[in-house]
């Protein structure tokens, strides 16, 4: 996807964007999204409806933010969300520029174009941790290569079901017993080989 302008967007600009309410109304900015829309295929379609999922913006400093685009009714809405915090509406229009959308979609284009060419694991080491999610439920339950055996799997799962149940009445754990899990789920974010206690990892 061929661009002019040069990409360049920071994470304090997007910081700005989720304290404010953005609303674009131009024709220009409306084809830029389009152009993205039309070059990958919408993981939701109805007649009306489209969402995107997956895309990433590439930042000023070389760092991926995950966008999630979504296309309404019968105007062709955009609705843009960047990291799950910063968002703007998009719509045709003649109104006047907005720099910080078109740098927005310039920042996607630059991401997408560049992601055809690396690794997926370059990719996620430049995705800001406040941004990975589902990382712990990868590494633990949906793993190619199972840390547990399907025993002790079953186990667990039986422990937890219980524990669902008592735990209804009784919303209280322990310091160690989340100490404990905060180590698991820093583990599963940061692979290490530590020996620091889980109130050090903490």
């Amino acid at each position: 996807m061929e661009h002019k302008k040069e990409a360049g967007i920071s994470i304090k600009e997007l910081a700005q964007l989720s304290n404010d309410s953005l609303k674009v109304s131009n024709n220009r900015i409306y084809e830029m999204a389009e152009a993205i829309a039309n070059a990958y295929v919408p993981v939701e379609k109805s007649s009306k409806d489209a969402r995107w999922n997956g895309l990433y913006l590439e930042t000023r400093d070389g760092l991926y933010v995950p966008v999630e685009m979504a296309k309404y009714g019968r105007q062709g809405t955009y609705f843009i969300s960047i990291g799950g915090s910063a968002s703007f509406v998009l719509e045709k229009g003649e109104g006047t520029e907005n720099s910080l959308a078109e740098n927005i979609l310039l920042s996607i284009s630059k991401a997408m174009n560049a992601i055809e060419n690396v690794g997926e694991k370059e990719i996620e080491a430049r995705v800001p941790v406040e941004f990975r999610t589902g990382k712990i439920l990868g590494k633990y339950v949906l793993s190619r290569n199972l840390i547990i055996d399907e025993e002790t799997s079953r186990k667990i799962e039986m422990k937890y079901i219980m524990h669902r149940r008592e735990a209804a009445e009784n919303t209280a754990i322990s310091l160690k017993d989340y100490l404990e899990v905060a180590k698991i789920c820093y583990k599963a974010v940061f692979p290490t080989d530590s020996v620091l206690t889980a109130r050090s990892l903490y």
